[in-house]
């Protein structure tokens, strides 16, 4: 954990937004975890956070049902840790995270938003009627998707 009188020298590591209220988490990494941490807070209370899911959640349930952590790591370390993170966390899991990417890679579920918004902006898609862009994806057809491709 990051101390307090830490926060005038920026610290590398990975951090974690966790809403306390279902679970879910978000992890991100950063050569200065305080200021990353104050940016987020900043969009999620300006209502401009740029996943709206935690947005979401953060105007439902409050800032005092979200919990913000941090671990420090060396900066040469934090990539292959916070993606450690995500795994374990579930992160890219619609119902347990917020993370749409690990690594340098899309999970599965970001890559079929993403060809869906490419193939909707071409008019070759259409969701049905009712179903909202953030309803969870069958685990099944998730799963049918692996890392990397």
């Amino acid at each position: 954990m990051v101390r307090k009188d830490e926060k005038f020298f920026p610290v590398s590591g990975v951090y974690v937004i966790r809403c306390l209220a279902n679970g879910r988490v978000y992890v991100g990494s950063s050569k200065d975890l305080n200021k990353r941490i104050r940016q987020h807070k900043s969009k999620l209370k300006s209502r401009g956070h740029e996943l709206p899911r935690l947005q979401n959640d953060w105007d439902v349930y409050g800032e005092e049902l979200f919990d913000f952590e941090s671990h420090s790591f060396p900066e040469s370390e934090m990539r292959a840790i916070e993606c450690q993170y995500i795994e374990e966390l579930g992160a890219l899991e619609h119902q347990k995270g917020y993370n749409k990417m690990i690594g340098a890679m899309w999970g599965p579920e970001a890559r079929i938003r993403n060809t869906e918004a490419k193939l909707k902006n071409k008019g070759k898609y259409s969701r049905l009627r009712g179903v909202d862009n953030e309803a969870p994806i069958a685990l099944a057809f998730i799963q049918s998707f692996s890392y990397g491709r």
